[in-house]
């Protein structure tokens, strides 16, 4: 965790940001940077003179940076990072553990794995380095059967060493998981 930041003004905190999108500006000008950071520090700098610039009229600093979602249907970031994650834990743990297995076998073994690992508060099932990696997300896996095989067949493209079909292709086909991490009924 970062150490906490001093605490500022509203006038201050806004002299800052002014100060670091001009900083941001200059720095994209200069030979040190190429045309690709030169492009993102001056659209980091825009998002902030934006926010200046809208804030009187209610605009907010994560709508103005991009972190907001847009409209009805659009995660957050962290919410798409986090399902990201669970679905990479997912694979990485039925390509190194669940290989010789159909999708729905693997899925199962996974459920059963991580109520074992819950049940042990902490200590990983067979000390899997995948299972640990799941266990160290910001957010649980999701435990149900169903649920595993859903994020399965969302991560098309995970093939299984000797074993060219792609886990979900196996007829069971299940919406991906929502936001919570839940497959839809």
């Amino acid at each position: 965790m970062a150490a906490a930041l001093p605490p500022r003004t509203p006038t201050e905190a806004i002299a800052l940001w002014r100060r670091t999108a001009a900083r941001l500006e200059r720095l994209a000008g200069s030979a040190a940077v190429d045309q690709l950071e030169a492009a993102e520090l001056l659209e980091v700098a825009a998002r902030i003179r934006q926010y200046e610039a809208a804030a009187p009229f209610g605009a907010t600093f994560d709508r103005a940076a991009g972190l907001k979602p847009s409209g009805p249907g659009v995660r957050h970031w962290w919410t798409v990072e986090t399902i990201e994650a669970q679905r990479a834990a997912v694979a990485r743990y039925v390509a190194d553990h669940c290989a010789d297995m159909s999708s729905g076998e693997a899925a199962k073994r996974l459920s059963q794995d991580l109520h074992r690992l819950e049940r042990a508060r902490g200590a990983p099932a067979g000390s899997s380095a995948a299972l640990a990696d799941a266990v160290a997300l910001p957010r649980a896996l999701p435990k149900s059967a169903r649920t595993v095989r859903a994020i399965l067949a969302a991560n098309g493209g995970v093939e299984v060493a000797g074993d060219a079909r792609q886990f979900g292709d196996d007829g069971d086909s299940h919406p991906p998981p929502d936001e919570k991490g839940r497959a839809d009924k």
